[in-house]
């Protein structure tokens, strides 16, 4: 569990950083691996928020500390909002041991009430304010405060699996320095695979794509491999600017193989295994499998069409992986960003999701497609909106329509033709209709 955990939070760190930085790990980067730990008393927990606090008033808070050292320690404040955002300047403020004990963190002044809460969600590194003492006693007491003008502020209590106070912690256990280790060798190749396979050991030497190599699938694939196999054609053209083609046959050196295998064992679904050597090669005993080691081999294509070797063992987690994109208060997506946004979600094994307004996609993306059709209903919201208790704009319940497969005609692995059901999603190559 607690690599599940780790990998998941590598994933969701990868996303939200761009993929690849080609520097080394060290640092807040440690708390993209961080896990989650509550708070504990006296911190306030239950249902709500405090009410409306005035500009300065300080909230105690106690975070748990680990019994040695962590690479990283963070906490997570996203519980701290304006209170009706239609303040002109909001600044948090976190102190330690006493309300008016040292500064370990101030965020920017930031005039925006909605921009200072999105500030508030990213992790705060405190790693340097940790003590051995802090350890010895296993708890850090931390007070907040927000300095704001025209407004309030206030916290939302700790509720565990609605709105959660955390101390995020890295520690150095082994797995966590493998993972870690991993990340570290991908960032000398250049490389990032999200989500992050569960093992992965790198070699020496580079295989590289040309125009003579070729996407080969195995004698027990099917239609839905053949899509798998098109997506990762169309993928290594985007990447390398090399239209591979798509074949059976025997396989040689230069080539990608796609093969679905029958084993005594009954693996998972969505397991593969991906080696490159002198050829690529992806083995599934499902669709799935085969699907999402296609994903991992796309991603390992650089600009030039070199994959470095490497050995790849993965399956999923989670049987599900998922997204919410939270868009109301008065946003407003295009239906062709959506359409772009669920493409690489899929790609990166990312196979549930939910959005605004237009559909709710609810089981997987790269092998069962499911709609489900928002019904808008008003919501009552919190105090960002016209103070406490007043609706929130463009809240929306869900009323659900199921469509399967079967129903819309949608291949197993082909999200992007979900369109023959909901019009307004189709999803094309390079977005057209």
């Amino acid at each position: 569990m607690p690599m599940q955990r780790t990998i998941v939070a590598a994933l969701i760190c990868l996303i939200a950083a761009g993929s690849c930085v080609c520097a080394q790990v060290q640092g807040s980067e440690y708390l993209g691996l961080a896990q989650p730990h509550p708070v504990i008393e006296p911190t306030p927990t239950g249902d709500g928020h405090l009410g409306q606090l005035e500009s300065a008033t300080p909230v105690h808070l106690r975070f748990p500390t680990p019994d040695a050292m962590p690479l990283a320690y963070g906490l997570n404040l996203a519980n701290v909002v304006a209170y009706t955002g239609q303040g002109s300047s909001y600044q948090l403020i976190v102190r330690r041991d006493a309300e008016d004990g040292p500064v370990i963190y101030e965020s920017p002044v930031i005039a925006d009430g909605d921009e200072w809460n999105a500030e508030n969600r990213r992790p705060i590194d405190v790693t340097s304010a940790l003590t051995e003492a802090d350890l010895q006693r296993g708890h850090l007491d931390v007070y907040v405060t927000a300095i704001v003008e025209g407004d309030g502020w206030t916290l939302y209590r700790h509720n565990p699996g609605r709105r959660e106070v955390t101390a995020l912690i890295a520690e150095g256990t082994p797995e966590l320095r493998r993972v870690i280790d991993t990340m570290e060798a991908m960032r000398e190749r250049q490389v990032a695979i999200i989500p992050m396979p569960r093992q992965m050991q790198f070699a020496e030497g580079a295989m590289r794509l040309s125009a003579r190599s070729r996407i080969v699938l195995g004698p027990l694939t099917d239609t839905a491999d053949r899509f798998a196999a098109e997506d990762l054609a169309e993928q290594i053209n985007e990447r390398a600017g090399l239209r591979l083609s798509i074949t059976r046959g025997e396989p040689r050196a230069g080539d990608i193989a796609l093969e679905r295998v029958q084993t005594f064992a009954a693996e998972p679904e969505g397991s593969y295994h991906a080696s490159v050597a002198e050829m690529a090669r992806v083995t599934a005993s499902n669709a799935t499998g085969l699907f999402y080691g296609a994903q991992t081999i796309a991603q390992l294509v650089g600009p030039d069409g070199r994959l470095p070797h490497v050995e790849i063992s993965d399956e999923p987690a989670y049987p599900v992986r998922g997204l919410q994109y939270d868009v109301a208060r008065g946003q407003t997506v295009p239906v062709e960003w959506w359409q772009r946004v669920i493409r690489e979600l899929a790609r990166c094994h990312v196979h549930a999701g939910e959005g605004p307004r237009a559909v709710r996609i609810r089981a997987a993306l790269s092998h069962a497609t499911r709609a489900a059709v928002r019904v808008p209903r008003p919501r009552i919201g919190g105090p960002r909106q016209r103070g406490a208790g007043a609706p929130a704009r463009g809240r929306a319940d869900v009323g659900l329509l199921h469509l399967e497969p079967r129903d819309v005609g949608v291949p197993r692995h082909d999200l992007r033709r979900v369109g023959r059901a909901v019009p307004e999603l189709a999803v094309h190559p390079r977005g057209r209709r």
